[in-house]
């Protein structure tokens, strides 16, 4: 006869108690939205450097957005999607610190491009 406190830990996440299916999910699709953001936004770019006809000023604000998206895609996702596997925070404290500046500076940064180009499609 099985322990029931070990079947529960190889089935189970010991700290959150999710499911080894539930991880699974959470993983895929904070894959697919990290991969969709770095390619969507890696698209933006590529087609307002391709087309001359795109360089307006909003056009500007727009390309800085898709590059602050594109930054927050590959230096912080990553770190989302191995704390979701993982069930909790592996890395160092200094990093997690290091984690927070990045978010909040490319988060504030997405905050006011989108404020400028509201401001610039209103006069």
């Amino acid at each position: 006869m099985k322990n029931n406190s070990q079947s529960d830990q190889s089935s189970h996440d010991p700290l959150l108690g999710r499911s080894r299916s539930l991880i699974a999910v959470e993983v895929a699709l904070s894959i697919l939205i990290c991969l969709t953001s770095f390619l969507g936004n890696l698209l933006v770019v590529y087609v307002v450097h391709k087309d001359s006809r795109l360089k307006s000023l909003t056009n500007v604000f727009i390309h800085n957005l898709a590059l602050t998206d594109i930054s927050m895609a590959s230096l912080h996702m990553s770190f989302w999607v191995t704390s979701l596997y993982t069930g909790t925070w592996i890395f160092s404290e200094k990093w997690c610190e290091v984690q927070a500046v990045i978010r909040s500076t490319l988060g504030n940064a997405s905050i006011l491009t989108m404020g400028l180009i509201a401001f610039n499609r209103y006069f």
